[in-house]
């Protein structure tokens, strides 16, 4: 009987993601005392859980859609903006982020492929990436008030005065920001450099007069949540 070669082992080879996973992974263990854990939460633990974020939005988005015959999701325009909005919906630790994101998706999932309103789409993704759950929470509090000019204050905790104008005499009506004041003042000032508010003055007591949302904040707003009722954004 001849000899048989014997069969060459199948080549293994690890792809640069790989690579890179567990370099990082080795990298965090060899951290004294801390190391172990370290590495266990975030390729453990931390993973589980952002994983189970991307599910419970993906059901919600699911069941959205099942509930609404209009909407879509056969289209590369939404496959490229789930895959935008997904690794920040895994990453979003304020549960107002991860709704705004999924409200997001909801909104977008009714166009058609083409639709200028995919960019309208886009951009509001892009936005809301960029600002953290600050400049959310002051997105959101002036998106409440029925005044189109508005009052910020420091004291005795931030918060926005529905149509106040003047620091000594606020309104009776008001909208709280569960942050400490310079974490709102520093996210007041870029939301202004991102051109999503606009303001007519500041009080070096703590405070901004003239606030409000630009066009672009209110359309930031449109796409971060679900309409209640009325036209749907892609039908306007």
């Amino acid at each position: 009987m001849d000899d048989q070669p014997a069969p060459k082992p199948t080549e293994v080879r690890l792809t640069g993601k790989e690579i890179a996973h567990n370099s990082a992974q080795a990298l965090l263990k060899a951290i004294p005392w801390v190391g172990e854990s370290l590495s266990h939460f975030i390729f453990g633990s931390l993973s589980d859980l952002r994983m189970k974020r991307v599910e419970r939005t993906l059901a919600e988005l699911g069941e959205a859609i099942r509930s609404n015959p209009a909407a879509r999701v056969d289209t590369e325009e939404f496959a490229n903006l789930l895959e935008k909005v997904l690794p920040q919906v895994s990453r979003a630790l304020n549960e107002d982020r991860r709704t705004i994101l999924r409200d997001l998706l909801i909104n977008a999932s009714h166009f058609d492929p083409g639709s200028p309103k995919w960019e309208q789409a886009n951009l509001a993704a892009n936005l809301v990436a960029e600002i953290d759950s600050p400049g959310l929470a002051i997105i959101a509090a002036l998106s409440r008030c029925k005044a189109p000019n508005n009052f910020m204050s420091s004291k005795p905790t931030p918060r926005i005065f529905d149509g106040g104008t003047e620091f000594m005499k606020p309104t009776e009506v008001f909208h709280l920001i569960n942050y400490d004041w310079p974490v709102v003042e520093e996210w007041t000032i870029r939301l202004r450099e991102k051109r999503i508010v606009g303001l007519s003055s500041s009080d070096a007591r703590g405070g901004f007069g003239g606030l409000q949302l630009t066009d672009l904040g209110r359309s930031v707003v449109e796409w971060a949540q679900r309409p209640v009722e009325g036209p749907h954004p892609a039908s306007v």
